[in-house]
């Protein structure tokens, strides 16, 4: 998968992880932890892409209208939902506050 994080269109992060996607026949999803990202708070933009899409198709969140003070993102590729339009290279987004924080949304 491909991560940048942006702030007021500039990026300020970016970097390519080898991620699983949900395999039924292991039903579980991949996951990596990102490291080098900003510590400092600002109105930043998540965009996350797996390689499969086109180069133009981003899922997006504008971490600043996320209501909490901090948080902690899983990118989930593919998904074990049975959904009639899931694809294995699906992007979905899971914020959950952290310590401190009351906020959980999904994207």
């Amino acid at each position: 998968m491909r991560v940048r994080l942006t702030e007021d269109g500039s990026r300020v992060y970016r970097t390519t992880e080898r991620v699983p996607a949900y395999s039924p026949a292991d039903e579980q999803t991949g996951a990596v932890r990102l490291t080098g990202l900003p510590d400092d708070s600002g109105d930043y933009t998540l965009h996350v892409r797996t390689e499969a899409q086109a180069p133009n198709t981003w899922k997006t969140s504008d971490l600043g209208e996320q209501d909490a003070d901090c948080l902690e993102c899983l990118v989930e590729i593919g998904s074990h939902r049975t959904d009639a339009d899931n694809t294995r290279d699906e992007v979905g987004l899971l914020f959950t506050g952290g310590e401190g924080c009351g906020s959980t949304a999904t994207e």
